[in-house]
């Protein structure tokens, strides 16, 4: 037997009735919470997720957890998951042992989904167990796919406060070393070689749990052919402010021309399918995923995608060049909105094979790293432009990957040429480019006006291969001056 629950508009209702010897009902307005939750008669913990079911109370503490880390614990008991893969809400709630209703009021967004649960035939009163969960935006359930097992970065918090892949540690060589050697290095804190970068010469490997990131750098740092050894640290994407009401809907973007101009890679968070097939896409790439399927749960890469082709011009830039031009888009950022340095290398591997010239990369710590610089100038060494956020706080403090001197750091400015209040600002910042634009696709939200050192970043990188179709030798000083030229407000330097 089997209970199929939908989310229905406005009513609540029970209504049974019988197919095929199961028994069917339909009910509104279920929180997707107590779906996830009802499998279970006790506790479950997932990152910085704690809940806990007691008939009809929900204990929930959940701190910016994304839907699709939770439904994802629940394949591990078994649960079939089918979502739209555009769909990935960020969770932040504390209830304590509150009514479900309450929990849902809160909680529920407008999504609509069905729930499959199941009990043997003749039983009614035994146990349901949940089954299968179907999430989809109102009117396109077509659109769902089966759920990919968790593809997001294990993120552990060091002693320094630092975040770094909690199974991962990465080493660099100065000399050159058999496969044979590295088998024998990594043996000495009992780690798998988990990927290698031949040209970057740097190393990633799976460590037992037996034994820390730290803890095995330490181990490392002592062999002789060994150059450096540290975790693989973790960047977190910065929010784009929402400054405008939400347009209607999203709505697709065709390319005007069909110039072939230098490749901007947009390592980002990935690319909605609904752009998947547009012109100006020249390829996809998912840093974490062998499926290679368009995907963008947070919406963040797909805005990036759209400014760095053209298809989106900043408001400001009216009056300004701005034209268009083909980007490969790499899921580089999970859907907790996490990077590291591995994931960044293997994506400028990959856009380095893509034939791309631009890098662009709205995202940024005020933490460096011995390997993020090494891999920001191994993309540096092999001719690409690197182009990099400056960050949404008027701190002054520097943000890497930007504030490196081969990397151009972007900061934002308003429609008006003034500088953007929000943004960074200070001698690492390189150019200030346009920061302010109408979005026809969400970040973690709705489409609408949006700004931040993340748009003036990606729109720079769109100039940037503007200007190395004419001028492909030149060197990042010249490109700076011609950008300076370009897109700054006369007098802002």
């Amino acid at each position: 037997m089997s209970l199929i629950f939908f989310k229905l508009p406005q009513a609540i209702f029970w209504r049974p009735f019988h197919a095929a010897g199961a028994t069917i009902m339909m009910v509104a307005t279920v929180c997707i919470f107590f779906t996830l939750l009802a499998l279970s008669t006790g506790l479950c913990r997932a990152g910085d997720l704690y809940v806990k079911l007691t008939g009809e109370k929900i204990t929930l503490h959940a701190d910016q957890v994304s839907l699709k880390t939770i439904l994802s614990q629940l394949q591990n008991h078994g649960i079939a998951v089918s979502i739209d893969p555009d769909i990935n809400p960020e969770i932040t709630a504390r209830f304590d042992d509150k009514n479900v209703d309450r929990v849902m009021s809160s909680i529920l967004r407008s999504y609509d989904y069905s729930l499959v649960w199941e009990t043997p035939e003749n039983q009614l009163e035994a146990e349901h167990r949940l089954v299968e969960i179907l999430i989809f935006q109102q009117g396109n359930r077509n659109r769902i796919q089966p759920l990919e097992a968790d593809n997001n970065l294990l993120v552990d918090h060091g002693e320094d406060g630092r975040l770094y892949v909690k199974d991962s540690l990465l080493i660099s060589f100065n000399t050159a070393v058999s496969s044979e050697r590295l088998e024998q290095i990594a043996g000495l804190v009992r780690a798998r070689i988990r990927w290698l970068s031949p040209e970057s010469g740097i190393v990633s490997l799976e460590l037992p749990d037996s034994i820390t990131p730290q803890q095995a750098a330490e181990i490392l740092t002592t062999v002789e052919e060994i150059e450096g050894a540290e975790p693989d640290y973790v960047y977190r994407l910065e929010r784009n402010q929402k400054i405008d009401s939400p347009l209607s809907s999203e709505r697709p973007l065709e390319a005007e021309t069909s110039v072939q101009l230098p490749l901007v890679a947009v390592l980002d968070s990935g690319l909605s399918q609904l752009y998947s097939a547009s012109p100006f896409v020249s390829a996809y790439y998912d840093a974490f995923s062998s499926t290679q399927r368009a995907a963008d749960t947070l919406g963040h890469g797909t805005q990036m995608s759209l400014v760095a082709a053209g298809m989106v011009a900043p408001r400001g830039t009216e009056n300004k060049k701005i034209g268009q031009n083909r980007v490969v888009a790499v899921r580089t950022i999970d859907d907790n909105g996490f990077t590291s340095t591995a994931t960044l290398l293997k994506s400028i591997d990959y856009a380095i094979a893509a034939d791309a010239r631009v890098i662009s990369m709205s995202w940024g710590t005020e933490e460096s790293g011995q390997m993020l610089e090494k891999a920001v100038r191994y993309a540096s060494d092999r001719g690409l432009v690197l182009v990099a956020a400056a960050g949404n706080s008027p701190t002054g403090i520097a943000v890497y990957p930007a504030a490196y001197k081969n990397v151009i750091g972007v900061g934002a400015l308003l429609p008006d040429g003034s500088v953007w209040e929000e943004s960074n600002r200070g001698d690492f910042v390189s150019i200030y480019g346009f920061g302010v634009a109408e979005m026809p696709v969400g970040h973690n939200g709705s489409p609408g006006v949006y700004a931040g050192t993340s748009i003036s970043t990606a729109y720079i990188a769109n100039q940037v291969a503007h200007i190395l179709q004419t001028q492909p030798d030149s060197d990042i000083g010249e490109i700076i001056t011609a950008l300076k030229g370009n897109v700054s407000p006369e007098g802002l330097q």
